[in-house]
């Protein structure tokens, strides 16, 4: 059931990918610039020793846990510094998952998923591309025991809704027929293809007695890149792709 809307809260992400990740600049035209991010303010930023045109609109930054936070954005000596409406929020480059102008329409909203359930739909729609965030907490009980949204550890079962997941973890997946992702507490990510995003809790035959409790998963969702839109990525912050 939905309940709120995500309050912003950033966090810290997983660097994904080569074993020396850069930075990474995508502008409207399409370039693509790496390495070292140094700075941005007033309308460019310097990555790897060159300077590149950036929007001064207020830019959609994005961290892991589901939030994000639309402002005015600068960047000095690894630091982030979001002005709002409501005021500024600073935060350590390497909490930064995403920094994109252009099309920053997003979703955020709060779901209680519970074990018993079965698949779950958010009517959150999404395209292939989008990005999706997923922060969750909670415990339940299933068939293999106590959990949280990571599941038990090395443990699943064959009576388990996904069996070849782990028992009790968060899963995800995008419309009736798409592939399922495990999210555990924390994912971040595009999204495989078009369809509304659904969530469950990998546990038992839904409706089983054997199941209980939920977690409180939050989710945010919106475009990647598009015509006009430039995106910074960080490098500890990044598991976008394009």
């Amino acid at each position: 059931m939905r309940r709120t809307c995500l309050t912003v809260v950033l966090a810290a992400l997983v660097v994904l990918g080569c074993k020396t990740p850069s930075d990474r600049i995508h502008t409207a035209d399409g370039s693509v610039v790496v390495g070292g991010l140094k700075t941005i303010g007033n309308g460019v930023a310097v990555v790897g020793g060159v300077t590149v045109q950036v929007p001064s609109a207020p830019a959609r930054v994005w961290g892991r846990n589901g939030a994000c936070l639309l402002g005015t954005v600068t960047l000095a000596k690894g630091v982030v510094e979001v002005e709002t409406g409501g005021g500024s929020v600073e935060m350590p480059l390497r909490s930064v998952a995403a920094i994109v102008w252009g099309n920053t329409a997003v979703t955020s909203a709060v779901f209680d998923v519970p074990a018993r359930a079965g698949w779950m739909n958010t009517h959150i729609r999404v395209s292939r591309g989008d990005f999706i965030t997923v922060s969750a907490g909670g415990t339940v009980s299933t068939e293999v025991g106590s959990s949280d949204p990571d599941g038990v550890v090395q443990v699943s079962a064959t009576t388990s809704l996904v069996p070849q997941a782990v028992g009790g973890a968060l899963i995800m997946r995008i419309g009736d027929e798409g592939e399922v992702i495990q999210t555990g507490s924390r994912w971040t990510g595009n999204a495989a293809g078009d369809g509304e995003i659904q969530l469950a809790v990998n546990a038992h035959i839904p409706g089983s007695p054997v199941s209980d409790g939920g977690y409180t998963v939050a989710v945010t969702a919106g475009p990647g890149r598009g015509t006009g839109t430039t995106a910074v990525f960080p490098a500890a912050g990044t598991r976008f792709s394009f």
